[in-house]
């Protein structure tokens, strides 16, 4: 079961992933 918590961490993190593709 995924908390919020770990929700917010992978779309932290997917975030950062497509901000480093970007650039």
């Amino acid at each position: 079961m995924t908390t919020q918590s770990d929700l917010k961490k992978l779309a932290e993190q997917m975030a950062g992933s497509m901000k480093s593709f970007d650039d």
